[in-house]
């Protein structure tokens, strides 16, 4: 449950920093879950940097687990399972919604939109 709440106040971050949407590159989805995406890592760093210090959070995975992150919207039947399982497991269901993602990169969809 701690790596599903990381993950949703990254994506709420994420969201606070939103532009305008360039609505060709973009599709839309949708989902029962709240949490569309699990990714798995090692561990948090929190490191204050600036002259003014500010706060800067850091997800650090190892060698095996770099990459490895399945949701709603993997492409593997195996990774889709794992996804379903996760949710069922937190009793993620009935969250219906329709979300907006941009092109997929090495680390999957970028979401960016509810």
């Amino acid at each position: 449950m701690q790596t599903g709440l990381f993950i949703a106040i990254l994506a709420c971050a994420g969201f606070c920093a939103c532009e305008k949407l360039v609505t060709d590159k973009y599709e839309q989805g949708s989902s029962d879950s709240f949490v569309v995406q699990y990714w798995t890592f090692d561990r948090l760093e929190a490191v204050t940097v600036g002259p003014e210090p500010r706060l800067q959070l850091y997800l650090r995975s190892s060698p095996e687990h770099r990459r490895t992150y399945y949701g709603v919207l993997s492409d593997w039947e195996e990774l889709k399972r794992a996804y379903e399982a996760k949710c069922a497991e937190h009793g993620d269901r009935g969250y219906p919604f329709v979300f907006t993602y941009g092109p997929r990169s090495e680390y999957g969809a970028e979401l960016l939109s509810r």
